[in-house]
C-alpha cells in the first residue's frame, strides 16, 4: 500500500474507484462507520470543463456553489483562494447569476455528474464516497492534519478497507479518457433559461434569483405536476449502504441501527385513553436506552375544555421518561385544530426528523427504528406508513405488525357519493400502492381513481426532515378545527421541493377505533366539513406564489 501512496501528493488527499470486487458495500461501510460514524449524505452535481489553465469544475451542493481550478499537473488539492485563487464559495443566493458570468467566459459547456456524495469524518481526516455519479463509484480520504502521523492514520484507512488510490498518472488518464468520452451539456439553455439539472438542484436546495421568480410565478399544482417521484436511485444507494431494501414487507436487519435523533408531535383534544396507548406504544419500541434518549415526545393539547384522568396521562409520561425519553406537554386554550397544534409542536422540537402522529394511533414494536435508519441516511424522503383499524376496546388484536393492506392507500373502491378532490368515474378497485410500483410513478400529477400522489400523504403517521417543514412554512392553519386535507395540502408542498414519497411497509400503525367514530352523525359530519375543506385545498394549490412567500418569510 505504502509503494502506491509515494506517487501521490504528500499532502494527504487521495482519490481512487471503490473496488470493483465488492457487489455490495454493507461490509465496506461497517468498517468505515467503526472508524468515522455515520455519514452524512447529500445529492452533488459536479460539471467538469477543460481548459489550457487546467481543469476546471463546478460543484453544486445543499450549501453553496464551489469554482476549482486543479492546474497542471493534476494535484490533488483544492487550494483556497487566500493563497493562490484557485477556488472560491458562492452562495447559493448567487449560484445563477454566477453561472451566467461563467457561460459568458466562455465555460458554456461541460460534463454534468449528478450523485450522491457520503461524507465519513472526524477531527483529523475525511472520507468521501461519490456513488451513482457519470464517472462510477470512487472515493476521496484526505488528512486534515498535515503531518508525518496523521498520513500514517490515513494509510492505516486505506489497508482496512484493501483500496488503492491512483497514482497521479492514473487520475490524468481516467479524467483524459472521461472527457473524450462522455457527452457536454450547456449550462444555459438557447432561448436563455438555466440547464434543467441545475435549476431543480437549486430549487431543492435554496431558491436562487430565477428559481424564486418560477416559485413566484408558479403553483404548488403546476410545481405537482413537473416533479417525478422516481427514487429509483435512493433506493439504490440504500441498498449499498445497508444491504437491506429501502421499501420491503421485510423489518431491516441493519446492525448499525441509527444515531439520528427524532421529535414526536402528537396533537390531543380531549380523549385521555386514546392517548394513554398511543404513548404506551412508544415505550415498548425495540430500541436500545441509548435509542430511547435520542427521542422527544411533544404532546399539543389542542384546548380541551377538560382532561378527565389526567393522572394517568402523567404515568404514561413518567414510564416514558423512565426510558430515557424527553417528554413536552404543550396546552393552548383555544382549538384551534390539528395544523395549529401540529405547527406548534414542531416548532418546539429541538432534533432533525419530525414524526407526526395522531393520539388514536398504536405504533408497531419497529416504528421507530425502521423509519429512523431511512432518514439516516437519506435525506430527501418524506415516509408514509399504513395503518390497520382496531377497536379500541379490543387491543388485543393489536398484535404483530399491522396489516397494510387493511389501508386504502393499498385497495379500496370508492363509492359514487366520494368527497374528495377528483370525482369517482367507475367504481372500481383503485390500487394505488400496486399501480404505481411503491409509488415511484405516481409522479407529474397522475391521477389514480380518485387520488394523486399528495393523497398519499396522511398525519396519523408521517416522518421527514425538519429542515423540510421548515422550508414549506409547516401546516396550512386556514383549514381550522375541519376535518380532511390539511396532510393532503402538507403533502403536495412537500412535493412541490422535491421531496420523494416513499412508503414504507415494514411497519406500520393500528388505529383505534371508537365507538363515536362509527355513529352514522359523525360521518356526516366529517363529509360535511370535507366539502369545505376541499374547497379551501383547491384554493391554496392553485394559488401563484405560495411557497415564495414562505420563502420571503424564512430570509428575514
Amino acid at each position: 500500500m505504502s509503494d502506491a501512496l509515494k506517487y501521490v501528493d504528500k499532502r494527504g488527499d487521495y482519490w481512487g474507484y471503490l473496488p470493483e470486487q465488492v457487489v455490495d458495500l454493507k461490509n465496506f461501510f461497517e468498517i468505515l462507520t467503526s472508524l468515522y460514524g455515520l455519514p452524512e449524505i447529500s445529492e452533488e452535481l459536479v460539471i467538469f470543463f477543460k481548459e489550457n489553465i487546467g481543469d476546471v469544475r463546478l460543484r453544486l451542493t445543499n450549501d453553496s456553489l464551489k469554482l476549482i481550478r486543479k492546474h497542471k499537473p493534476h494535484e490533488f488539492q483544492e487550494i483556497n483562494f487566500d493563497n493562490d485563487e484557485y477556488s472560491a464559495s458562492i452562495s447559493l443566493r448567487d449560484a445563477e447569476n454566477f453561472i451566467r458570468i461563467l457561460d459568458k467566459l466562455n465555460f458554456s459547456k461541460g460534463l454534468f455528474s449528478i450523485g450522491q456524495k457520503l461524507t465519513f469524518s472526524d477531527k483529523t481526516s475525511i472520507f468521501r464516497i461519490r456513488l451513482n455519479s457519470e464517472f462510477g463509484d470512487f472515493f476521496q480520504i484526505k488528512s486534515l492534519i498535515d503531518d508525518q502521523p496523521h498520513l500514517d492514520a490515513l494509510i492505516y484507512v486505506l489497508e482496512k478497507l484493501n483500496i488503492i488510490p491512483w497514482t497521479n498518472e492514473e487520475y490524468n488518464e481516467y479524467i483524459n479518457k472521461t472527457w473524450k468520452n462522455k457527452e457536454k451539456e450547456s449550462l444555459i439553455n438557447e432561448n436563455g433559461s438555466l440547464n434543467s439539472k441545475i435549476k431543480n438542484l437549486l430549487i431543492k436546495y435554496e431558491y436562487s434569483s430565477s428559481s424564486s421568480k418560477f416559485l413566484f410565478e408558479e403553483s404548488i399544482q403546476g410545481l405537482v405536476r413537473i416533479k417525478s417521484n422516481d427514487y429509483s436511485d435512493l433506493e439504490r444507494i440504500f441498498k449499498k449502504i445497508t444491504n437491506e431494501e429501502l421499501v420491503s414487507e421485510q423489518p431491516i436487519n441493519y446492525s448499525n441501527a441509527f444515531t439520528i435523533s427524532a421529535s414526536i408531535i402528537i396533537p390531543l383534544y380531549k380523549n385521555i385513553p386514546l392517548i394513554v396507548q398511543c404513548l404506551n406504544s412508544i415505550c415498548r419500541q425495540d430500541l436500545t436506552p441509548k435509542q430511547f434518549k435520542a427521542i422527544e415526545v411533544i404532546i399539543v393539547d389542542d384546548g380541551s375544555p377538560s382532561l378527565d384522568n389526567e393522572f394517568v396521562l402523567q404515568e404514561s409520561k413518567k414510564r416514558l421518561e423512565d426510558k430515557g425519553v424527553d417528554v413536552l406537554f404543550l396546552r393552548h386554550s383555544k382549538n384551534k385544530g390539528r395544523s395549529f397544534a401540529r405547527n406548534v409542536g414542531a416548532k418546539a422540537a429541538r432534533n432533525q426528523v419530525l414524526i407526526f402522529i395522531d393520539s388514536d394511533i398504536c405504533l408497531d414494536i419497529n416504528f421507530i427504528k425502521e423509519t429512523l435508519v431511512r432518514h439516516q441516511f437519506i435525506e430527501n424522503i418524506a415516509l408514509v406508513s399504513f395503518k390497520e383499524n382496531i377497536n379500541l376496546f379490543d387491543l388485543s388484536s393489536a398484535v404483530g405488525k399491522p396489516d397494510f393492506k387493511k389501508d386504502f392507500r393499498y385497495s379500496i373502491f370508492p363509492k359514487r357519493d366520494w368527497v374528495g378532490l377528483y370525482p369517482v368515474m367507475e367504481q372500481n378497485e383503485v390500487r394505488c400502492l400496486e399501480a404505481t410500483d411503491n409509488f415511484k410513478s405516481f409522479g407529474f400529477g397522475k391521477i389514480l381513481g380518485p387520488y394523486d400522489l399528495p393523497c398519499m400523504v396522511v398525519t396519523h403517521n408521517l416522518s421527514i426532515n425538519k429542515s423540510h417543514f421548515i422550508k414549506i412554512g409547516g401546516f396550512e392553519e386556514q383549514f381550522g378545527v375541519k376535518w380532511g386535507y390539511e396532510d393532503t395540502l402538507f403533502g403536495a408542498c412537500l412535493i412541490a421541493i422535491g421531496i420523494y414519497i416513499v412508503p414504507l411497509l415494514s411497519t406500520g400503525v393500528f388505529h383505534m377505533e371508537t365507538e363515536s367514530e362509527r355513529i352514522n352523525e359523525v360521518r356526516e359530519r366529517k363529509i360535511s366539513e370535507l366539502h369545505e375543506t376541499v374547497n379551501i385545498y383547491n384554493k391554496i394549490i392553485h394559488q401563484k406564489g405560495y411557497l415564495y412567500a414562505f420563502e420571503k418569510l424564512r430570509q428575514k
